[in-house]
């Protein structure tokens, strides 16, 4: 989680986004939190709209609650190529590295990841 929190960081940081710092920061405690349920639940509201967001994106849960377009946009922005080869390919590092972690015990999500109705592969259209 805190890696993937740091990477967001940089990414929003970038030229590219140009996002405020504090926002920035926002986004890693959220990140790096967003696997621990129950303290999502202490926090302010944005980091359960980050859970379901992650959720969303991972498998594709309350997808027709999301406009199709606002979908289409962000997926014409960030393309999802190999999305589920590389989440599994991740899921699998993270069980291996981290066997007491939250995504090892996440592990159901696995065979979500094919069903996923935002993924390309599974034809939702561009």
């Amino acid at each position: 989680e805190l890696i993937s929190a740091d990477h967001a960081h940089k990414f929003l940081l970038s030229t590219d986004i140009n996002y405020d710092r504090s926002k920035c920061d926002t986004v890693h405690e959220q990140i790096a939190l967003h696997t621990s349920v129950g303290t999502i639940d202490l926090m302010e509201p944005q980091f359960s709209c980050l859970y379901s967001g992650y959720a969303l994106d991972l498998i594709g849960n309350q997808k027709y609650n999301v406009r199709q377009e606002t979908i289409r946009d962000i997926i014409a922005k960030y393309p999802r190529t190999n999305f589920v080869e590389d989440m599994r390919e991740l899921y699998g590092r993270e069980t291996t590295d981290k066997p007491y972690s939250a995504v090892a015990s996440d592990i159901v999500e696995l065979p979500l990841l094919s069903l996923n109705p935002i993924d390309e592969k599974q034809g939702y259209p561009l």
